[in-house]
């Protein structure tokens, strides 16, 4: 199972209506599809893996200007930062994700050193990616 960032629900949390005297509850989804004329599925996608048509939990860039806007107008806690993942959410994503297994024509063609990769055994039958540059930096 992909793991879903937390971004989406974060962002939608932020705009969540308690229940007051003179209003009822509003759920922080519901809130955006109000202010920016949205659809629930649109606003559902950003906290469903993207393997079922979500976002992967990716809050599209297109909103982020509205968002910020009207958390704004409405004096709710919402930065810009609230859009990325803070350092112990990357780093427990790129835990989750493994090791990365960059080829090494690509490692050498970027000009890094190839990882070491002593739990990869050499398989001479898995098809190897290829990259060749063009003198412009462009895949040829």
């Amino acid at each position: 199972m992909t793991q879903v960032l937390p971004i989406g629900a974060r962002v939608i949390a932020r705009f969540a209506v308690p229940e007051g005297p003179d209003r009822r509850a509003r759920a922080g989804a519901s809130v955006i599809e109000a202010l920016l004329g949205l659809s629930p599925n649109v606003v559902g996608r950003w906290r469903r893996e993207r393997a079922k048509g979500g976002t992967g939990g990716h809050v599209p860039a297109q909103y982020h200007e509205a968002l910020l806007w009207w958390s704004d107008v409405l004096g709710l806690d919402l930065t810009p930062d609230d859009f990325h993942l803070t350092a112990d959410e990357r780093r427990a994503w790129r835990e989750a994700q493994g090791p990365l297994d960059v080829p090494d024509d690509l490692a050498t063609a970027f000009g890094l050193d190839a990882p070491e990769r002593p739990d990869r055994p050499d398989r001479p039958d898995a098809p190897q990616a290829s990259l060749s540059l063009n003198g412009a930096g462009r895949a040829a």
